[in-house]
């Protein structure tokens, strides 16, 4: 599995060139709704452009760090009325999908004017083709954004480490062998100090090096 991994200043420069494309469309919503945890940075982020102040979420367990969590679920419903308004929907990626049409099929039971959907990247496996979006994924990747790096990260380590004992180094060299995944030492060694700290992994040290093991 190959691992593509979003800077911030990237996020925003998709988060700037979805919003461009909404109001190219002439839509004009009276709400956002991002769909948690994923999309509530990207749907600030076209807020802040399309001057909209009315934003609230729907939250929804279905994905792991390249894993499914099992069918997509509303965990945490809308709290704000949308009968009549013109909603625009925002998530951070459509990966197979399943997401957003849940999302979707659960908001048109509020009696909306209009519901149209955006996204920051759309890989074209999904079968749900988003109304909007500002990057077209062809070839499958895993996608970490800056708002889920430790969150993915610590998983691809666990990943790396089944089964086995490593040193830092060792770690590091393996991520970008298995995912393409680089990331300088210091970085690395902050998710390990702080998966220890979660009781995730455990350390150790053999002639002054640190390794590292679940």
């Amino acid at each position: 599995m190959k691992v593509e991994i979003i800077i911030w200043a990237k996020a925003y420069s998709l988060g700037k060139i979805l919003s461009r494309k909404i109001m190219s469309s002439g839509y004009k919503p009276d709400i956002v709704v991002a769909i948690g945890r994923g999309g509530y940075v990207p749907a600030r982020i076209v807020c802040d452009f399309l001057s909209i102040m009315n934003l609230t979420g729907v939250a929804v367990q279905h994905w792991g760090a390249a894993e499914k969590k099992g069918k997509a679920k509303i965990t945490a419903p809308l709290n704000m009325k949308i009968k009549n308004k013109n909603v625009l929907l925002i998530d951070d990626i459509t990966d197979t999908g399943e997401t957003m049409a849940v999302v979707v099929k659960y908001l048109k039971k509020q009696k909306p004017k209009n519901i149209r959907t955006g996204v920051l990247e759309h890989k074209a496996v999904s079968f749900f083709v988003p109304d909007y979006f500002a990057h077209k994924i062809v070839k499958w990747r895993w996608i970490t954004y800056p708002w889920a790096r430790y969150e993915d990260l610590s998983v691809f380590i666990g990943k790396t480490l089944k089964k086995k004992t490593m040193q830092t180094e060792n770690i590091r060299a393996e991520l970008e062998k298995k995912f393409g995944i680089r990331i300088n030492k210091k970085e690395l060694l902050w998710i390990l100090e702080h998966m220890e700290r979660d009781l995730r992994i455990k350390q150790f040290r053999r002639h002054d090096e640190r390794y590292w093991k679940i």
